[in-house]
């Protein structure tokens, strides 16, 4: 049997001995073990997991998993992409979620002798069994309840930042997502109580690119996770980005990601050939090289230049 992408929906598996369940690409896939034990492999490693123990792995990585030789496991399930999440992240965490992607790629294993672990069983239990608003947010919850440990975990590792920009940082980290798209390159100048040439400046010295060039980036960015509704206006969707005009939204998200969004919302330009819209002469992903790209995986370069820092919308 084969793990359904179907995100932030808590599903409930049973495997015989010997039984695997194998997953596909469809963003970071949760598991937690209900009872029984088994192992999962993850590209050249393996994990033993046992009652009580949560695995959060990058599904791109092709794995499965496998019940224990003579026995069974019982496990929930669910898959989330960071980019349906994005509107969440505040500037710091932002910060900490690409580091925190990658620790994902070979799979983490959190032990059920971990406060977290133990966190996570307790609102998998209490996650209504239909599907509804009460039933994703209570899985949102689960994958907060990790998110916020990883990032607790880094943050005391994080390298300090070069003395001229320890304002601007401090500043930005403690940006809500909403300031950074709503508000002019010379508001958050002011906010940051500097020029827009110092404020630019210090962002190129600390990110490598402009404020302007981050802020459109984060906007295409959440443009592409609201676009993943089906009854989303794309007029309405423009808004909420920070768009005053759908001509100049929809020039920009075709220019950054090679269809409409029209054409995004249908899974491309050309529906045989999903592939069709990337254009290799486009510069590389602005997010990526910096470090605040949270969705670039490295196996798929060209998705990160052309389709959303290397995460598709399912549909």
């Amino acid at each position: 049997m084969e793990f359904s992408d179907d995100c932030l929906t808590l599903k409930l598996r049973r495997l015989e001995g010997g039984e695997a369940m194998e997953f596909q690409a469809g963003g970071i896939l949760f598991v937690i073990l209900k009872s029984g034990a088994g192992v999962c492999h993850c590209g050249r490693l393996q994990y033993r997991l046992g009652t009580g123990d949560v695995l959060v792995v990058d599904s791109a990585c092709r794995g499965k998993i496998l019940a224990q030789d003579g026995g069974e496991m019982v496990f929930w399930f669910f898959a989330a992409e960071c980019e349906h999440l994005f509107p969440l992240f505040s500037g710091r965490e932002i910060c900490l979620l690409r580091n925190v992607a990658e620790g994902f790629k070979t799979g983490k294993v959190f032990p059920v002798s971990s406060p977290v672990a133990r966190e996570c069983l307790q609102l998998a239990e209490a996650v209504p069994a239909q599907f509804s608003l009460g039933h994703r947010t209570q899985v949102l919850r689960i994958v907060s309840a990790i998110l916020t440990a990883e990032f607790n975990a880094l943050q005391p590792r994080m390298p300090g930042a070069l003395p001229a920009t320890d304002h601007v940082v401090q500043m930005f980290e403690g940006l809500q997502t909403n300031e950074l798209l709503n508000l002019s390159v010379g508001e958050l100048a002011r906010k940051f109580n500097c020029s827009r040439r110092h404020l630019n400046r210090l962002f190129h010295k600390h990110w490598g690119l402009p404020v302007a060039s981050l802020r459109m980036e984060m906007r295409l960015l959440k443009a592409a996770s609201l676009l993943a509704d089906p009854d989303a206006k794309v007029y309405c969707v423009a808004a909420q980005c920070g768009f005053k005009h759908v001509g100049p939204f929809n020039a920009s998200f075709k220019k950054r990601f090679g269809a409409t969004p029209n054409q995004w919302r249908m899974g491309g330009a050309n529906a045989d050939n999903p592939d069709a819209a990337l254009n290799p002469a486009r510069p590389p992903c602005p997010m990526r090289a910096n470090g605040l790209c949270p969705w670039h995986k490295t196996d798929l370069e060209d998705f990160c230049t052309a389709r959303g820092c290397g995460s598709r919308l399912k549909r």
